[in-house]
């Protein structure tokens, strides 16, 4: 497929009108795949070709014909890439073609998919160097490439690129946009793809909000309310925007479901370790339990943490203990009805015990907090 697709770049070259003598005069020296897949060899004839075409509509461009070239480099033993020759004979056969410039395209894939060229154009005169660069995976992209090297060699803009097509450069298929069904709970939250203003949520989780004609490809998606709303991060406890990755994919639709949290509901969770309570009635078996409650610190340390409470009632008194072991201390707590509250900060915790007696029954509180987080922290 590969000699098929050069073959014909080869009859549009030749095919081309002799016309005069320009003084901006380009030899084309082939394409190198960088991508380490021959399976993408082909695409090396096809941007080659896209190029050449797109040149032959700038008359002050005269491009030396595919047979000179071919011969030549034969003549001087050199691959008809150009990349593994020395420099100097290069720029030699530069000359000997009468080019005053000579362009080779390397391209490679980046991690997301998209197609990444650069082509190189020398002049053969100075040696001097020039790099342009494109990435994505449309037919436009090298459109756009062709549209930097005319204007390198002309000193004015060229539009190559058709706006209406959006065909696949590495699968030359014509790309169907696509679209995006959004859930999300936030009422009026700003809804950005790749930071770009798209529209407003609409606070029902039953109806989606509807983005169309998304080019596809995958999409940053960004939802912003307040400084109240978004994510946290843990176990640091940053707090951002909500955001995802999301991948629109051509002439299909995504649904994406979308949660958004208010920034204290979620401190206030994490921040209660333990909060329980007992009730102890006249006569009852006493009242034991065990917790374990470990958490990470913010610079994300394991924090062990666990407690022993035991409660009971008799002759009409009350009386609880607990025994906290919090990161290798051991804390002791006793509350009953003459002293019915006991509370007691350390380190990164604080520690409560209550006892409530009343006529009938008594009840049992007791509870962990943590104390390096707190509501309101992330308007500080």
């Amino acid at each position: 497929m590969t000699r098929i697709f050069k073959f014909l770049a080869a009859l549009l070259l030749l095919a081309l009108p002799a016309g005069p003598a320009f003084t901006q005069t380009l030899a084309f020296m082939g394409t190198e795949n960088r991508t380490g897949s021959a399976d993408l060899d082909y695409l090396g004839a096809i941007i080659e070709g896209i190029i050449l075409f797109d040149l032959s509509r700038v008359n002050a461009v005269t491009l030396v014909e595919r047979q000179r070239l071919t011969t030549l480099l034969e003549e001087q033993k050199l691959q008809l890439s150009g990349f593994t020759t020395p420099e100097g004979k290069e720029l030699e056969a530069g000359r000997i073609l009468s080019a005053r410039h000579l362009a080779r395209i390397t391209y490679s894939l980046a991690g997301d998919g998209e197609l990444i060229c650069n082509l190189n154009l020398t002049e053969t005169e100075t040696g001097r160097l020039s790099v342009f660069t494109s990435r994505g995976s449309q037919e436009n992209e090298i459109h756009r490439l062709a549209e930097q090297l005319a204007k390198a060699l002309t000193g004015r803009g060229w539009d190559f690129v058709n706006p209406v097509e959006k065909r696949s450069l590495l699968t030359l298929r014509d790309v169907n946009p696509g679209t995006l069904y959004l859930y999300c709970n936030l009422e009026n939250a700003e809804i950005l793809l790749d930071r770009r203003f798209a529209g407003y949520t609409g606070g029902d989780l039953y109806t989606p909000i509807i983005l169309e004609d998304l080019d596809p490809g995958t999409y940053t998606l960004t939802l912003r309310l307040t400084r109240d709303f978004g994510m946290v991060k843990m176990p640091e406890f940053t707090f951002h925007d909500w955001e995802e990755k999301v991948d629109i994919r051509p002439g299909r639709t995504t649904v994406h479901r979308s949660i958004v949290e208010h920034f204290n509901s979620v401190v206030y969770r994490a921040s209660q370790l333990v909060r329980e309570r007992a009730r102890l009635d006249e006569g009852s078996q006493p009242f034991t339990a065990v917790h374990r409650a470990d958490f990470q610190d913010r610079q994300g340390r394991p924090v062990p943490l666990s407690l022993e409470i035991a409660g009971k009632r008799t002759a009409g008194k009350s009386s609880a203990e607990m025994t906290v072991n919090y990161d290798g201390q051991v804390i002791r707590l006793s509350a009953d009805s003459t002293q019915p509250e006991i509370k007691r900060d350390t380190g990164l915790v604080s520690l409560t015990l209550e006892v409530d007696h009343y006529t009938a029954y008594s009840e049992v509180k007791y509870e962990i907090w943590r104390t390096d987080i707190y509501q309101g922290m992330h308007r500080d």
